[in-house]
């Protein structure tokens, strides 16, 4: 299974398929040949990157191919029928994702820096009226 059609039909390097005969694998898929899909863990990079990603979840990234974005990557096995379902959904956002986070952080210290800003102004001006108004009663 694949979100990504291009990774569609292709096999892991240890699959059952590898095993077969080309006989074999025409008879059950109608296809003989099945490209390797090679899966890589590429979550320690995504973290030296991106330091901000819980390291739990940087724990799912991947890499499918070489391909240049990441992947989440699950499997699913015990299927009634013997098979097992490898779910890989590429992040082809990844990039943006990461701009925003950064331009999320700039936003969110000058959004914290206007709250301190303002809690001062409006500390400094009860202050002033309490003393005007004290001079004002005496």
């Amino acid at each position: 299974m694949a979100h990504d059609g291009k990774l569609e039909n292709e096999a892991l390097p240890d699959a059952p398929i590898t095993r077969m005969t080309p006989r074999e694998r025409l008879e059950h898929y109608r296809r003989e040949t099945f490209p390797e899909l090679r899966v890589v863990h590429v979550g320690d990079q995504m973290r030296e990157s991106a330091q901000w990603l819980a390291p739990t979840l940087a724990q799912s990234f991947y890499s499918t191919n070489s391909s240049a974005a990441p992947s989440l990557y699950d499997e699913r096995t015990g299927l009634n029928s013997g098979l097992s379902a490898h779910i890989v959904h590429p992040l082809t956002i990844w990039p943006e994702i990461s701009r925003n986070h950064s331009r999320d952080r700039i936003l969110v210290f000058l959004t914290m820096l206007g709250i301190v800003t303002l809690v001062l102004v409006i500390a400094t001006s009860y202050s002033r009226e309490r003393r005007l108004h004290r001079a004002t009663t005496r």
